[in-house]
């Protein structure tokens, strides 16, 4: 029953083009590997044209779990989802109950407060519905690119070193947790990550609700390690 509403929901999000085109994850013809071969096209190509390109990777602090009924179900009206399907996701959302079990014993079964829910076939969909409203609101800043993966953010700044502005991207990261905050979306900034690709420049530091992003020459990208020069020597001597 699950699947056919999770079905039904994705035929009616993509038919009136909802979903915001920098969201790769859980939709059709979309994935990890299509999201870092843009990516790294991207990254590429400004490091051909001699910028330096500051990506932020965001850490969303249990996403999943900390959005309240009320938001999902107001972005559930706004993507003009209604009827009898938006009565079951209602019921699916506000009706959840769970308890915690350490080995044979259980606690008393509570009802859920927040959240989509862990693990359900329909989680997924419902969260990037509510995260939607994210790359709407970075849309408005032309000075930099994102790339979504379900609740993996990261920002894409490229500029001349010559021309290097570093309010630009932090006043962008200000604006982005205010926004959050009222979203009920926890960043994490002692989780995000700063990267720097290109020439080199360090005077570039950013900071999320005052507490600088730590700089990182690798991070792990969708479950791949990745250096700063873009190479993967790393991931696979792991793999090897």
């Amino acid at each position: 029953m699950e699947r056919v509403i999770k079905e039904e929901l994705v035929h009616h999000l993509e038919k009136i083009k909802f979903l915001p085109k920098e969201q790769f994850g859980f939709r059709q013809g979309k994935s990890t590997t299509t999201q870092m071969i843009i990516f790294q096209e991207h990254i590429v190509k400004e490091v051909s044209a001699g910028k330096t390109i500051d990506v932020i990777y965001m850490d969303m602090e249990k996403a999943f779990d900390l959005l309240t009924f009320q938001e999902i179900i107001s972005k559930l009206k706004k993507a003009k989802v209604s009827g009898k399907l938006l009565k079951l996701l209602i019921i699916f959302i506000t009706q959840r109950k769970f308890l915690v079990k350490i080995n044979k014993s259980k606690s008393q079964t509570t009802d859920s407060t927040s959240g989509v829910g862990q693990g359900f076939v329909l989680s997924a969909i419902l969260f990037i519905i509510v995260f939607a409203q994210i790359s709407e609101h970075l849309n408005l800043f032309k000075e930099i690119l994102h790339f979504i993966f379900a609740d993996d953010l990261k920002l894409v700044f490229s500029y001349y070193i010559n021309d290097f502005d570093p309010t630009i991207l932090q006043n962008i990261l200000n604006e982005l947790f205010k926004f959050c905050s009222e979203k009920s979306i926890t960043i994490n900034p002692t989780k995000s990550v700063h990267v720097q690709y290109g020439n080199p420049n360090p005077n570039a530091k950013y900071f999320i609700n005052n507490a600088e992003i730590e700089r990182k020459d690798v991070i792990r990208d969708l479950g791949i390690y990745i250096k700063n020069d873009l190479s993967m020597s790393q991931h696979i001597d792991m793999i090897y």
